[in-house]
C-alpha cells in the first residue's frame, strides 16, 4: 500500500510541481553522498529523515544505503524514515517495505543500483522486462552489496 501521507509530506519537501506526477526537484537540492544536483533524475531520488528533523537527500537507493552503512551504529538509530522512488509509478514510498530488483539491466544516475517497487508483483514484471536475478527485501540489504554495487571490494 503506497503511503499517501507520506507521499504528500515527500512531495511537498522535495518541490514536486504536481503530486502523483514524476518528481520535479529544486536545482539546489543535492545529493549529501555525491553533491550531485538531483532534479534531473529525479526518479531515483532517495531520503531519509532524521530524528533532529533534517532531511538527507540522495542520488539513489544505493547512495543512501552507503551512506547509511558508513556511519556510525549511534548515527544510524538516528534515522527515523527512509523513502525512495517506486521505479513503476514515481510515487515515494517507505523504502524499508519497498522490493528491490538487483542485475537488472537497468542503472541509476550513478551506475549500478537497485531498483525500488511498492509491491514484488511490480518487482517480478519489471524483472520480465529488463532483467535481474533477483528480487530482495529491504532486511537482505547489507554492506557487502552495496560495496559490490559500488565496485568497492
Amino acid at each position: 500500500m503506497k503511503i499517501l501521507v507520506s507521499l504528500l509530506g515527500c512531495a511537498l519537501l522535495l518541490g514536486a510541481a504536481d503530486v502523483g506526477s514524476k518528481l520535479k526537484l529544486d536545482k539546489s537540492v543535492t545529493c549529501k553522498v555525491t553533491q550531485k544536483p538531483l532534479y534531473q533524475h529525479p526518479e531515483w531520488v532517495a531520503l531519509s529523515k532524521m530524528e533532529d528533523g533534517k532531511i538527507y537527500y540522495f542520488s539513489s537507493f544505493k547512495t543512501m544505503m552507503r551512506y547509511f552503512f558508513g556511519i556510525s551504529p549511534e548515527e544510524q538509530q538516528s534515522v527515523k524514515e527512509r523513502y525512495v522512488v517506486d521505479y513503476a509509478t514515481l510515487d515515494m514510498i517507505d523504502a524499508t517495505k519497498a522490493y528491490y530488483v538487483y542485475g537488472s539491466h537497468v542503472v541509476s544516475s550513478v551506475g549500478d543500483d537497485l531498483i525500488p517497487f511498492a509491491s514484488k508483483a511490480e518487482a517480478e514484471q519489471f524483472m520480465q522486462k529488463n532483467g535481474g536475478s533477483r528480487i530482495m527485501a529491504y532486511d537482505q540489504i547489507n554492506k557487502g552489496l552495496i560495496d559490490l554495487l559500488n565496485m568497492n571490494f
